[in-house]
């Protein structure tokens, strides 16, 4: 197999950056999309623990010692969680790609600011 032009390799590097900055601004609003579910999750959580007065009474402890279950709630949680669960493997597959064209211009994957999360930074070995 003959070795390619360095114009070629020019031209692919330049395609792989380009898609790489793409892939990165794609996670980081990807992140942000996570970052308000998982708000919006907790704001439900809240709320099902300590429900609010409908109409202005203070909130009552349940009768038989287990809260009212509101269906819509829900409803809703579990499409957040099914959301979720999407733009977990969305930005999984996202990261591997990047990582693969980090290897391929022979650079270090950069994940964003989110990726120094709660998890921690992953360090990558030196080869």
């Amino acid at each position: 197999m003959a070795k390619p032009a360095p114009q070629d390799d020019r031209f692919i590097k330049q395609v792989l950056e380009a898609r790489n900055q793409h892939l990165q601004k794609e996670n980081r609003r990807l992140q942000s999309v996570l970052k308000e579910a998982n708000a919006r999750i907790a704001a439900l959580e809240r709320r099902a623990k300590n429900p609010a007065p409908a109409n202005g009474e203070a909130a009552k402890p349940p009768q038989n010692g287990a809260p009212k279950e509101q269906p819509d709630e829900n409803k809703a949680f579990v499409k957040l969680e099914e959301r979720l669960e999407g733009m977990a493997a969305q930005t999984a597959k996202i990261n591997a790609l990047m990582e693969r064209a980090a290897r391929v211009l022979g650079q270090p994957a950069k994940n964003g600011p989110s990726s120094e999360g709660k998890q921690g930074r992953k360090e990558r070995p030196a080869a």
